[in-house]
């Protein structure tokens, strides 16, 4: 991800959403710095006041976006969930990763991580606001147990002309029949007839509602490439399962980039699960 700088909001140790200025967020999420993210059980932003961070353009179009809304828990609370089956000390408070307790978190996050414990991995949120194509879109919501979705709807609101055009026009995997691999031979042509058949798509669904035909019968003919936004909730169980799929290498380009930014939020503030996690991952891989 490339660095930009960002306006942004930085958590206090009250939990409250301050205004930090200016801030480079390549590898630090544009958010609060990882102590930071520790303290606090629950922090959230009124949209009406400003967002978390500034959007990130995750596909490169000037349209696609994630947008960090709200986080909840730590690596602290999942420790802490796990110590209640040994009625040992539950304390969620945060602590010094460098400490004995500190240090103890980690090791006991790494085993539930390494032997699939995956039950106090689930007393946390993460919500992201996300804008995507209808077909990224419909990756996400395959995504069903421990997530929640709300998505804009093509029956109460009238849909944007905004499509996603790729850069590169990729070929059919000889292989692997769901994949995609190389470049296609006429890129302009390509990229001509793909335009053109988004153009006239919106212009049929415009005209059909100058029609009088009703909106959810009208988006019938818009393609799968159309914009939509959503909200999407994870519990780090379910974001963890979410990127294992699709960060894998023959997940798809286009759901990788998102994938991509809500793991480096991930990161930001359940840094010692997100190591663990990425351990174990490149123990897997062999690396």
């Amino acid at each position: 991800m490339r660095s930009a700088t960002r306006e942004t909001r930085r958590v206090s140790h009250s939990g409250i959403m301050e205004r930090s200025g200016q801030r480079n967020v390549n590898g630090a999420c544009g958010l609060s710095n990882q102590r930071e993210a520790q303290h606090g059980a629950q922090e959230t932003v009124n949209e009406s006041e400003s967002t978390i961070a500034a959007q990130a353009d995750v596909l490169g179009d000037g349209i696609s976006s994630v947008e960090l809304i709200q986080v909840m828990g730590s690596d602290e609370m999942i420790a802490a969930a796990a110590r209640v089956s040994y009625a040992k000390d539950t304390s969620p408070m945060p602590v010094n990763p460098l400490s004995e307790r500190g240090q103890s978190n980690a090791k006991l996050i790494r085993y539930m991580i390494d032997h699939e414990h995956g039950s106090p991995f689930e007393h946390t949120l993460i919500t992201f606001r996300v804008t995507a194509p209808l077909f990224v879109v419909q990756e996400m919501l395959r995504h069903r147990i421990g997530v929640s979705f709300n998505q804009q709807s093509g029956r109460f609101t009238e849909f944007k002309p905004e499509f996603y055009t790729p850069k590169v026009f990729r070929q059919q995997a000889t292989k692997n029949k769901q994949s995609s691999e190389g470049e296609v031979k006429y890129a302009g042509l390509t990229r001509n007839v793909y335009q053109m058949a988004n153009l006239a798509a919106y212009e049929s669904y415009q005209s059909l509602l100058r029609l009088g035909v009703c909106r959810e019968q009208a988006r019938g003919v818009l393609p799968h490439c159309t914009y939509t936004s959503l909200y999407i909730t994870f519990n780090v169980r379910s974001l963890m399962h979410f990127l294992d799929l699709r960060l894998s290498p023959d997940a798809q380009w286009e759901i990788m980039q998102y994938a991509r930014e809500f793991a480096r939020h991930f990161e930001q503030f359940f840094p010692l699960t997100h190591r663990a996690w990425m351990e174990k991952r490149l123990a897997e891989d062999g690396g």
